[in-house]
């Protein structure tokens, strides 16, 4: 970007700032070219230092940067890439904090030159850099692009830093809390619409050759969406996903250790290492069962004991209803529990029986998959509503 197409835009200190950060972005730190520097970083960081913050002010003074009456002031050991990320979170204003947990702090913050509110995630850098989980969600999130998916609107690291940051869009509270909150405005139209949006973010995902791997309440993240009292959905926290090959018998063996405990399929719970996309059909059926509940449908304090939860309630496996399975059980014989009694507000609701009965299945081959699960009759009542919905936030016309 040009320094004078920079200053043509430039209204002002905020729309400066941007274009300083993005020049700095494009420079080569660690053999910059000195005429780019002169010419365009330069005038740029120029201008921030005539500004009146004194915050940003103060944020270049630490960096040996100063006006002077014969120009800027510019170090010759200038760390281009640090001042390049202490630019970049300057952008952001934190306003609060939205949660803590082993990989850091999730902040509320808004930008300064947008006004728009975003959640920065704050996560700890090893000695090595960015661990393995960070550089997965990363990585993930630029592949994926879905209104039923969160955005990633930047990634703030440099060398030495202790912390890298996330910044993604910002939604009310995440699911598990919503329903905690507000149990009694889930009527059967808003689960449809949930789950639609759910399944619609996984079908994405499984296009793309992704699997979520920790699929739960926590993890999606709701927000209103206009008139009407539709809640929209947004997948989040793809820190265990990774890529899958398409047929699974051939693919390399995958760890077991994830999906949290309550939404983990049998046949992890059974130490199975070759799978594919249906543990998250299975972890959606788990959502869906908790939305109509207002409670887990299977729990347990341990993999054992989920086990004999899961095949208490929906059937201990055998001949016919799981050929493959990894191991033999050796748990006591159970017959399936009726899937209205284990969720009774499908009661009178064959057709969502049905459904989850597909979403449930213990064969993963026999687990319906998520494009498969949209197509259900059961969501045929609101299909129409939510492929328009996705289509406006995706800026394209209906699938369906």
């Amino acid at each position: 970007m040009k320094a004078s197409a920079c200053r043509a835009r430039a209204q002002g200190p905020r729309s400066r700032l941007r274009c300083a950060v993005t020049a700095l972005q494009r420079c080569n730190w660690a053999a910059p070219d000195p005429l780019y520097l002169s010419t365009t970083v330069g005038p740029l960081l120029t201008q921030l230092a005539g500004a009146s913050d004194q915050e940003l002010l103060l944020l270049l003074h630490k960096f040996g940067l100063r006006a002077a009456p014969q120009g800027l002031v510019i170090p010759l050991n200038l760390d281009l890439n640090a001042l390049s990320a202490a630019l970049q979170k300057y952008q952001y204003m934190r306003v609060g904090v939205l949660g803590t947990g082993a990989y850091g702090a999730v902040h509320k913050a808004v930008h300064r030159e947008t006004g728009e509110l975003t959640a920065i995630k704050q996560i700890k850098m090893t000695e090595y850099g960015m661990c393995e989980a960070t550089v997965r969600e990363i990585s993930t999130l630029r592949e994926l692009d879905h209104p039923n998916v969160v955005k990633l609107r930047d990634v703030i690291s440099s060398a030495g830093s202790k912390h890298c940051y996330l910044v993604l869009e910002l939604l009310e509270c995440d699911l598990y809390t919503y329903l905690r909150r507000r149990p009694d405005a889930f009527d059967l139209q808003r689960v449809k619409s949930v789950m639609y949006q759910v399944l619609s973010g996984l079908r994405h995902a499984h296009s793309r050759g992704i699997m979520h791997r920790d699929l739960k309440p926590q993890n999606l993240l709701v927000g209103a969406d206009g008139a009407g009292g539709r809640v929209k959905v947004k997948i989040a926290d793809f820190g265990l996903a990774r890529g899958y090959l398409p047929e699974v018998d051939q693919a390399a063996a995958y760890t077991d250790w994830v999906v949290t405990l309550y939404y983990r399929p049998p046949e992890l719970l059974l130490g199975c290492k070759h799978y594919g996309p249906a543990l998250d059909v299975w972890s959606a059926g788990c959502v869906l069962a908790e939305l109509l509940n207002v409670a887990p449908l299977f729990r347990a304090d341990s993999e054992i004991g989920m086990l004999y939860d899961i095949f208490q309630k929906m059937g201990t496996p055998g001949k016919g209803t799981w050929d493959g399975m990894p191991v033999s059980s050796g748990f006591p014989d159970a017959e399936p529990q009726p899937l209205h009694k284990l969720v009774p507000r499908l009661s009178h609701d064959p057709c969502g029986q049905e459904l989850l009965g597909g979403l449930l299945a213990l064969d993963p081959t026999r687990r319906l998959s998520a494009t498969q699960a949209l197509r259900h009759p059961w969501f045929d009542e609101v299909r129409g509503a939510e492929e328009e919905a996705l289509a406006k936030a995706a800026g394209g016309p209906p699938a369906w």
